[in-house]
């Protein structure tokens, strides 16, 4: 019931804010129409406006609606409810920022005017005189530069999420990464790890986008497979797809998971407990040692490593009963916990999380990448103090179905160091 009732806040937050970007957007609309049209079109301008409100509007409720249930899944929901809602609201989110920054620059412009004229009457004695004729002529100019000016910003705050959609979600990348360190054993040498994370089964990942991803990881013929969190979305009718897929991996030593922050939206214990059932090892805060070519790995996994009260990661439990001779490697969902991971001794951490930024860009040399606001750790390869720790990407998407960071599944190499 508290979880009902979490959720149920939650999504009316979610409503609500939406409301007010979409309130924010809507005025600036209304107020360009009424500078770009004749006064006798103006209303029926704001209606088509108000249809393409009211028809958006149904279609992101009804998608929010549509999580809970198995149906979101269906190729008429995914083309006709699901991918039109979620360009819809990357659209809002887009055309928020664009205005906001136009409308900051406006407030900046205004007050450089205002001081530089403050600045001229103090210096000047007397006013300098303006030309006060606005001739039909240039008044219809100026209407026609803005409404060209103002379909191109509509053309843009709409078109580029959809091309983005198009792009590359699903173009998935296979990132190949040698790890060199001196504390791995011989036997170990060339022995490899196909990690997979952040595959978000939900709305936006469906079971057959899943067993691509399933196709391509096995074509790899990796030793051991990690999954490093985030199995599913938001919803316990997610489990049933993602264990379906995943369930078809391969590998010579094992699948090994751990949890992330959105398993635990849905029922954490299900999701664990289904995956287990398909032969994922399971490291909820435990480990694994494995024995190969006469040499031992140990493999540790830790909960979601949240903040306060919703961090549920106990390293030290997962560190009772291992040798600390072995070559020890973390599944961590957030890459943070490297900070702790490292001076534990652990010699290699899997993360994800970050998604990459999902949607970061980098514009004339300036990284565009909201990630870095909450982490250093976004992507890639990391080493610090001799341990070594790779955040990969993930292969699902969050809030919107665009992904500018191009998905991956990453095949790790271990190497003896020379």
């Amino acid at each position: 019931m508290a979880r009902f009732v979490l959720f149920s806040v939650f999504f009316a937050l979610i409503i609500l804010i939406f409301a007010l970007l979409q309130l924010y957007e809507y005025r600036t609309y209304r107020r360009w129409v009424q500078r770009a049209f004749p006064q006798d079109r103006h209303n029926v301008v704001l209606i088509g406006a108000w249809i393409v409100l009211a028809i958006s509007n149904i279609l992101f409720i009804l998608q929010l609606i549509i999580r809970g249930s198995d149906s979101y899944a269906q190729p008429v929901m995914q083309y006709t409810l699901i991918y039109p809602a979620g360009i819809y609201f990357a659209a809002v989110i887009f055309g928020f920022l664009i205005l906001l920054v136009k409308d900051l620059l406006r407030l900046l412009l205004f007050w450089t005017r205002h001081v530089v004229r403050l600045a001229k009457q103090l210096s000047v004695a007397g006013t300098t005189s303006v030309d006060p004729r606005p001739s039909a002529e240039l008044s219809l100019q100026r209407r026609q530069l803005l409404k060209i000016s103002g379909a191109s910003a509509v053309g843009i705050i709409f078109g580029t999420p959809l091309v983005s959609a198009m792009a590359s979600p699903r173009d998935y990348r296979i990132t190949r990464i040698p790890i060199s360190s001196p504390n791995l054993p011989s036997g170990l040498h060339g022995l490899t790890i196909a990690q997979i994370s952040d595959v978000h089964s939900g709305i936006y990942m469906t079971e057959e986008h899943m067993m691509e991803i399933v196709e391509l990881t096995n074509s790899l013929h990796a030793n051991i497979v990690a999954l490093t969190g985030d199995h599913v979305d938001s919803s316990d009718v997610q489990i049933p797809s993602v264990c379906s897929a995943m369930s078809m991996l391969k590998s010579d030593y094992g699948m090994y998971g751990c949890l992330g922050n959105h398993d635990h939206f849905a029922t954490v214990e299900k999701v664990s407990a289904a995956l287990q059932q398909i032969g994922v090892v399971m490291l909820d805060n435990t480990n694994r040692t494995l024995s190969i070519n006469g040499e031992k790995l140990s493999v540790l996994g830790v909960d979601d490593a949240g903040n306060g009260r919703s961090n549920f990661a106990r390293l030290d439990d997962a560190l009772k009963r291992v040798d600390p001779q072995t070559f020890k490697i973390l599944l961590s969902h957030r890459p943070e916990f490297f900070t702790h991971a490292k001076k534990a001794g652990i010699d290699l951490t899997l993360a994800g999380h970050t998604h990459g930024g999902q949607v970061g860009i980098e514009f004339w040399g300036v990284n565009l990448n909201p990630a870095y606001l909450v982490t250093n750790y976004v992507r890639g390869l990391f080493k610090e103090d001799g341990k070594h720790m790779y955040v990969n990407v993930g292969v699902g998407m969050v809030g919107v179905p665009i992904r500018i960071v191009r998905p991956e599944i990453t095949l790790i190499t271990l190497q003896c160091a020379v």
